[in-house]
């Protein structure tokens, strides 16, 4: 196990640094020491631009960890140097079961209610100066997009979004600080973490999350998911084409439906009740879709390349028995987006109508016109509400915004629907007829 000592010298003038580094390594055989100036490069200072914010050090200590192929690193202030040197040989043993090691300084509590709040979680000591980082964990986060003003309260964000695991060591607290409260510009960096969970303000330093596991069911409301549980009839087959990691299958289930689920990444083994299928819908689709009553594309069709090919592929297997599909896609006509576009914002984000991997985007009209071009016939159109539970926490509050939305979208669903929801049905394809005579006379 190695570990990286990043020493920080904003001002460059200690003058004494070769023989510190040299004796730190002489006393810990397992520690390398590397300072962090403006000074000349040497065998112990990495240079840096002068007057560099902050943030930028901590950037340029644990980049260079993660390329020299340390297993941990601290960035660390001159002045704290002798302090974390009289804990250093005692910490040797958490560096073996752990990814993120918070050093908790006695009597500091820093706004726990506040950060649980808007994180699940919470850390103390918020602005801890003994942070330790595996570079595994750093490889997996993108702090080299954090600002350098707010370095430290935002990878502490990047600690929470991730659902890593991290463990604090208590020690004494020599600044005698009885810290309680947040400082004003990490509230700023507060809301701005919160916009981007709620899909408003897409920020790829809080982009922490692996695969598709920010994607989660919408239940207990009027959304998607419970209008697709609600159509599909008891002892159905049902494709659940672009599952997610989190299908409505186990609800299908309930209903005696034998689902199949298809989806570009693999599933947690507890959702997979039936066959799973792995499967990218923009490449080759040859999935027999004929044994199955439904076919569900919930949230999938606009992150599909070309929607208007894959489903004249689709087409091509529709024939005379009556399947039903049922879409949902976003509302790009949604009142909020409509606001946002006339005060000159359009901002992607993690998730919601404007999702970074959306490929297309729709209006009812744009939307029902796709599927009727494709050889469906729509008999049931909806609007369903924006997901207020999920973003502000399933309660009466919450439940009262989606009962209000759904009232306005009796009003005007091209305006107040946050998504768009239709149920189609098949008509036979010339293309199937023309396949199903060939295969009946091939001799």
């Amino acid at each position: 196990m190695k570990l990286l000592i990043s020493i920080i010298d904003t001002l460059g003038s200690y003058t004494e640094k070769e023989s510190l580094a040299k004796k730190i390594e002489a006393q810990f055989d397992w520690v390398k020491v590397i300072f962090i100036s403006p000074n000349q490069n040497s065998a112990h200072n990495l240079q840096l631009p002068a007057y560099s914010l902050l943030g930028f050090y901590y950037k340029l200590a644990y980049s260079f960890a993660i390329k020299r192929n340390f297993d941990w690193v601290i960035a660390i202030d001159l002045g704290r140097v002798e302090q974390l040197l009289s804990l250093i040989d005692s910490l040797k043993t958490s560096f073996q079961n752990n990814k993120v090691i918070y050093l908790q300084r006695e009597g500091i509590e820093v706004a726990k209610k506040k950060q649980l709040k808007l994180f699940n979680n919470y850390i103390p000591d918020f602005y801890s100066p003994f942070r330790f980082f595996s570079s595994y964990w750093l490889r997996q986060i993108p702090f080299i997009f954090n600002t350098d003003s707010h370095f430290q309260d935002e990878i502490n964000i990047q600690l929470f979004y991730s659902k890593q695991a991290f463990t604090l060591i208590p020690i004494a607290n020599l600044d005698k600080k009885q810290e309680k409260d947040l400082h004003f510009s990490t509230r700023k960096v507060f809301r701005q973490a919160k916009y981007h969970s709620w899909g408003i303000f897409y920020q790829k330093k809080f982009d922490c999350v692996i695969d598709n596991q920010h994607y989660s069911l919408k239940l207990g409301y009027k959304s998607s998911h419970t209008l697709a549980i609600d159509a599909v009839a008891p002892d159905s087959t049902v494709l659940d084409i672009g599952a997610g990691p989190y299908s409505i299958a186990p609800f299908l289930h309930k209903k005696n439906c034998k689902v199949t689920t298809l989806d570009m990444f693999d599933i947690p083994e507890e959702f997979k009740l039936t066959e799973h299928i792995v499967a990218n819908l923009n490449d080759q689709f040859d999935v027999d879709i004929s044994q199955y009553q439904y076919l569900l594309f919930l949230d999938i069709i606009e992150h599909l390349y070309s929607p208007e090919d894959f489903l004249q592929k689709l087409s091509e297997q529709f024939g005379h028995q009556k399947q039903k599909l049922i879409f949902t896609t976003g509302n790009i006509a949604f009142f909020p987006i409509r606001l946002m576009l006339l005060l000159g914002y359009f901002n992607y984000g993690k998730s919601g109508i404007l999702d970074k991997t959306h490929t297309r985007l729709f209006t009812f009209k744009s939307f029902k016109e796709l599927l009727e071009a494709s050889h469906l016939k729509i008999i049931a159109v909806k609007g369903i509400p924006a997901p207020y539970p999920k973003a502000l926490g399933n309660n009466t509050f919450s439940r009262f915004l989606v009962k209000l939305n759904s009232f306005l979208i009796k009003l005007s669903k091209g305006l107040f629907s946050y998504q768009i929801y239709i149920e189609a049905e098949t008509t036979t394809t010339i293309s199937y007829l023309i396949a199903t005579y060939e295969n009946e006379n091939k001799h």
